[in-house]
């Protein structure tokens, strides 16, 4: 990149700020492109590309479509991608052999960090769900999105795209640039692919499958009855997984080309009602088949003019849906999706003094929840109904008891929706001197115009009913004639609850060197409507290049992140409440109307109050080593992250409310040794590669989830002694440490590839609570853990430890490729998890264990052109 003299770059960019859009384009002239379609497509991924500091570059992680296409992997998911990033951590809850059939991306910390205080950036634009990213299938064995007060349930990531559709991702765990904001984590910045220019026609057709004989489960001792009958929604011992798609290039002329992807991901799960029963077999329990699916549409043109400029316009349709049931109700199947659509435009300007990139986007998602039907209704059993949803062993006595239902029916549809309209622009200068130090400036704004909602569409109601072989329904509804009818109802009526999400945001930044000195200075600018906040924040890194040569640089930072809001409390804002209402029998054994008897006070009730933004202040400090042909980097980074969102519950007007706080808090350390080759090593018949990474860290948190109380008490009892409760370690994403090996090997002889994943992950404590004591100085009993409380008096939460083992497991992808007509050839893969069968405990709780999947095999198949 040249360098420019300091006084024309200010000009330009005051000029730049005020005419930045197509007329531009005309103002300023450029270097033609030759006409070559290789030279345009290496143009075309050398604009995408852009350099920075290496005190930053040691905080990403960069994976290239060909290492993507390499890794092994199950459902392809991008959090999956990060399985050999020593700073990421998964969720105890990925990889479940209960849940084996899920299709949903793991969700992944960085340094420790609550999974949705990442930024996930997918071309562009946001792909964060910051409404309620809870993830959950079941909550205390109840389907989340099965009662009428449930705020419908997303994950981290708004869209689920397929890694196979990528061109690129950059993960960053550290000295982040100032480009970036709205975490306390990581962000992780996916580019789908672009079109080809080096051919004229080009494409794939692919099929990837697996199955439950194809997977090892290991189950608690004790629950395989239970886990074998599937009788929960995360018990999935009978599954079958498939992906397909295709995707078609076009190259319609030197300078234009499209793409068309298809990608489908589907999950068929078995599933049976724990006690409801068919009435003419009683034996036998009632099937229903739970699935998953997730379908992504994907379509992109790319221009390139004669002037040098890039245009790139892209549409994504990506919705993902859950088919699930209620317990034992008949009709109560209900579906969750979420997902949406995205539609973006870059236009990309190659200047003078740098370059100029401008986007313009717009993207609708969200999570609704439909039911089968729109009211639900707690039948007394009948021989009017086939089933019974808790039968005896004898049918016409169920139909004489008041305990025996026949429960039937769901509760309309709701949802929460998302809109956002993205302008930004990112300005890039070549580099200049000034008082003899080498400059290069890099800045933008950014304008997020979001409006958030949730809506039930129209009133549903809860039934109940009590006999009467008096009553005459006439035009009246829920009600059977001679048999039954509802006396009482909760009415949930119809809502719409919005709010305002705008962020809008600046920053510049200035990468400096002099001598073997680099030094980073920027600044972050961030104001969000929602909370009503501005916040400012700093990022310093340097590195400094000791011998001059790039084999020795020490490098260090001090950063500080602000992240997102948090939209759950503002739309669960009287979601929850209903009205009670009665009817009686007349005389004649008609109905009254229904009549109001008071409201009836939601499960939970939540109240949005002013909060401030979350933040996280960070410390880094590292060595890069060349030694023996390879690269070795140490690395340590403290986090310290404050006014977490957390909640608590508060007296308003006489009732009881969950608020949103920000007393929530966690720190981290992490210390990390990566180490690469310099090169990959050439063979006559092999090609090999490697790369290794080791982490140690450890994590505090006073809080789990942002819709979940702080540690609010000073003490707490742990593992039978009284400790502050800001000791306690954290809940999950907490192994101590873990190291990773990854081989690969390509053999060009007989066009196989064979790439391995070798992981470590030492043992991990889980902290468990059991209970809630009061602790009264001296008169405290002194038994269990009441001894532990001493002279302390308040009440405390007693917390153990469950131990998680540790475990070696193995990774293989094999890629045998066949050549068949000129370029084109048939593939098949073969993606085989946890080589060897190892056992490895995920969780432990009320003296339930749960394990991660045994062996697991990924059969595919592609034919490319």
């Amino acid at each position: 990149m040249q360098k420019t003299k300091f006084s024309p770059i200010i000009s330009s960019i005051l000029i730049s700020l005020g005419c930045s859009y197509p007329v531009l384009a005309e103002e300023i002239e450029t270097t033609q492109p030759t006409n070559d379609s290789a030279s345009v497509s290496e143009q075309l991924e050398t604009i995408v590309v852009s350099g920075s500091s290496f005190s930053q570059q040691v905080g990403t992680q960069k994976i290239t479509e060909e290492q993507i296409k390499r890794q092994p992997t199950k459902g392809g998911g991008i959090t999956d991608l990060l399985k050999s990033n020593p700073n990421v951590r998964f969720s105890n809850n990925s990889d479940l052999s209960t849940t084996a059939g899920e299709i949903s991306p793991n969700e992944v910390s960085f340094h420790g960090e609550k999974y949705y205080n990442n930024n996930f950036v997918l071309d562009g634009m946001s792909n964060n769900d910051n409404i309620n990213p809870s993830g959950n299938i079941e909550r205390n064995g109840v389907p989340v999105g099965a009662n009428p007060y449930d705020l419908p349930n997303g994950n981290s990531q708004s869209m689920w795209v397929d890694s196979g559709l990528l061109k690129n991702v950059e993960a960053f765990d550290s000295n982040i640039s100032a480009k970036y904001g709205n975490f306390t984590g990581g962000v992780i910045n996916a580019e789908l692919k672009d079109p080809h220019f080096d051919k004229e026609h080009s494409g794939k057709i692919y099929y990837r499958t697996t199955r439950d004989d194809w997977t090892k489960f290991y189950i608690q001792e004790g629950k395989e009855d239970a886990f074998y009958g599937a009788t929960r929604l995360d018990y999935q011992p009978k599954f079958v997984k498939q992906s397909y798609g295709f995707n078609v290039s076009e190259k319609l002329s030197d300078k234009f080309a499209l793409m068309f992807a298809y990608d489908r991901t589907e999950s068929d799960i078995d599933y049976y009602h724990t006690r409801m029963k068919n009435t003419d077999n009683l034996d036998e329990s009632v099937p229903n088949q739970q699935k998953r699916t997730n379908t992504t549409y994907f379509f992109r043109g790319v221009y390139l003019p004669d002037n040098g400029d890039l245009w790139r316009g892209t549409v994504i349709y990506s919705p993902h849906k859950s088919r699930l049931f209620k317990s034992n109700v008949k009709n109560g199947e209900f579906t969750s999706e979420g997902g949406g659509l995205q539609a973006n435009l870059e236009w990309e300007k190659e200047l003078d003094w740098g370059k100029v990139k401008t986007y313009t986007g717009y993207k609708k998602t969200g999570d609704e929840i439909k039911h089968q039907e729109d009211s639900y209704h707690r039948y007394l059993a009948s021989p009017y109904f086939g089933w019974i949803s808790n039968p005896s062993t004898n049918t016409d006595a169920d139909y004489q008891d008041t305990s025996k239902y026949a429960t039937w029916g769901g509760y309309g549809t709701y949802s929460t929706e998302k809109e956002i309209f993205t302008a930004k622009q990112d300005y890039d200068a070549n580099s200049f001197d000034f008082w003899g130090i080498e400059h290069k400036l890099g800045f933008g704004w950014q304008i997020d115009v979001s409006r958030a909602k949730y809506e039930r569409e129209s009133d549903n109601a809860l039934y109940y009913y009590v006999r009467s072989d008096k009553v005459s329904c006439g035009t009246s509804g829920a009600c059977l004639d001679g048999n039954q009818y509802a006396n009482k109802r909760t009415l949930y009526e119809a809502r719409d609850v919005s709010a305002r999400d705008n962020d809008y945001a600046a920053y510049l930044q200035d990468s400096m060197k002099w001598k073997n000195l680099e030094f980073t200075l920027g600044a972050r600018l961030d104001h969000n409507e929602f909370l009503g906040n501005t916040n400012l924040a700093h990022r310093i890194s340097a590195s400094y290049d000791i011998f001059g040569d790039q084999s020795t640089i020490l490098f260090g930072g001090l950063n500080r992140y602000y992240g997102s809001s948090m939209l759950a409390f503002k739309l669960r804002q009287g979601i929850g409440s209903s009205l009670s209402q009665v009817r009686r029998l007349n005389v004649d054994g008609t109905l009254t109307d229904w009549s109001t008897d008071g409201t009836d006070n939601a499960p939970t009730k939540y109240y949005m109050t002013k909060v401030k933004t979350p933040y996280a202040d960070e410390k880094v400090l590292g060595l890069s080593q060349k030694l023996w042909g390879s690269k070795w980097t140490f690395k340590w980074v403290n986090r310290d992250s404050r006014d977490q969102f957390s909640s608590s519950i508060r007296i308003i007007d006489g009732s009881a409310y969950r608020v949103l706080n920000n007393d929530g808090w966690t720190k981290n350390d992490t210390f990390t040794l990566s180490i690469a080759p310099l090169s990959n090593y050439k063979w006559q018949y092999a090609t090999i590669g490697w790369d290794a990474g080791l982490r140690i860290s450890s994590t505090e948190s006073n809080n789990k989830y942002y819709d979940v109380s702080s540690v609010v008490s000073e003490k707490a009892v742990y593992n039978g002694k009284l400790i502050n409760a800001e000791d306690l370690p954290s809940a999950d994403f907490n192994t101590p440490w873990s190291a990773f090996f990854n081989l690969t090997t390509e053999f060009p002889a007989i066009n196989l590839t064979w790439d391995q994943r070798f992981t470590f992950t030492e043992g991990k404590k889980i902290r468990v609570s059991d209970e809630r004591i009061s602790c009264n100085g001296q008169s405290t009993n002194a038994r269990g853990n009441y001894a532990a409380c001493g002279n302390y008096v308040g009440d405390v939460a007693v917390y153990e430890d469950q131990e998680m083992g540790s475990a070696f497991m193995v990774d293989w992808r094999f890629a045998y490729k066949v050549p068949t007509f000129q370029e084109q050839y048939f593939e098949i893969t073969l993606d085989i998890n946890n080589v060897l069968n190892r056992k490895q405990l995920a969780k432990s709780n009320s003296g339930t264990s749960t394990y991660k999947q045994g062996r697991n095999f990924w059969l595919g198949a592609s034919y490319n052109w």
